[in-house]
């Protein structure tokens, strides 16, 4: 039986997924859930679970696009938050069924991953499986990403020098949080990544920013496992990664300011204060160039590839003569 994910059994969903992937990317259902149908991106429409005998065989989470929000070139793009299945052929007709769905909105582009509190940045490169799935129902694309980690036991406390202050952001810096994306990032994922996150947690503490002469000109998403009430990014594997990996990143700086050390004083800062709050690795998920942060001590943990669908409309039949 097919079904939407309206009352979805989210303990089972759980077990299908931690069965479909690797060890390291084990959910459990509360983490699954906050990060599917408790977005406010979720798309109810193209979303579906396949269910054979009362028990889930495949599952497959559709979200709209965060930048759709800002940016009407980005309103055709949808992502796929969550993916898993027993048998290929039973995925075949799920993600078949959220194609036409996706087609008759004008939808152009279905990312893998990417999404808002994404559980992916792309497919992971050591899920052999998945990967050729994916392939073979037409997902194209060869950029990689990573994430990195690195141990905190070697952090030191950093020099900041005067008038260059981090810390940790209230309620009362979000005005400057939203004036800093205006001028940096003007209509931006991270906007809507970073306000929605501080909307969830009620509070902005796991913001932490970077003041140059009292203005904020830089920050730094920064979770720790059972302070974050709702994962995104690479918090979200806290079950599988320990509950002392913390999770760094996004982390911005203002383009005036760059070049000159303060990003590397903001992460020195941050690994500085996991280490005192009891953290033992640091994890930045989703790392386009690694460079920066290999300077800062991190190296390369897992690896994933970005692909695209194009929904390019149906052929129409030619009539038969």
């Amino acid at each position: 039986m097919r079904c939407t994910f309206h009352g979805a059994d989210f303990e089972a969903l759980a077990t299908l997924w931690n069965e479909f992937y690797p060890a390291d990317f084990h959910l459990d259902a509360p983490t699954l859930r906050q990060n599917t149908v408790e977005q406010p991106l979720f798309d109810w429409g193209a979303s579906f679970i396949q269910e054979i005998d009362g028990h889930p065989h495949a599952m497959l989470a559709v979200k709209r696009s965060a930048n759709g929000l800002y940016t009407p070139a980005d309103q055709d793009v949808y992502h796929v938050c969550a993916l898993a299945f027993k048998e290929p052929d039973v995925a075949v007709d799920l993600l078949a069924e959220a194609k036409t769905v996706l087609r008759s909105r004008g939808a152009t582009h279905l990312i893998f991953g990417q999404d808002a509190a994404h559980l992916f940045p792309g497919c992971p490169a050591e899920h052999k499986k998945l990967s050729a799935f994916l392939m073979v129902e037409g997902f194209l694309g060869d950029k990689q990403v990573v994430d990195l980690t690195r141990s905190v036991a070697e952090a030191a406390e950093p020099e900041l020098s005067e008038g260059v202050e981090v810390r940790s952001l209230g309620l009362e810096d979000l005005p400057a949080l939203e004036d800093f994306f205006r001028r940096e990032f003007p209509k931006s994922r991270w906007e809507y990544d970073l306000l929605e996150k501080v909307r969830q947690e009620g509070n902005a503490s796991c913001v932490v920013g970077l003041f140059l002469k009292g203005v904020l000109q830089g920050f730094a998403l920064v979770q720790r496992p059972g302070v974050c009430k709702h994962a995104m990014g690479g918090l979200v594997w806290s079950g599988a990664l320990g509950e002392k990996t913390a999770a760094l990143g996004p982390i911005a700086i203002a383009e005036a300011h760059r070049g000159l050390g303060h990003g590397s004083r903001l992460v020195r800062s941050v690994l500085w204060n996991l280490r005192e709050a009891g953290m033992e690795r640091c994890l930045v998920d989703w790392v386009e160039s690694p460079e920066f942060f290999e300077k800062q001590g991190f190296g390369p943990f897992r690896a994933y590839r970005q692909m695209t669908l194009g929904l390019e409309p149906e052929p129409t039949p030619e009539p038969e003569i």
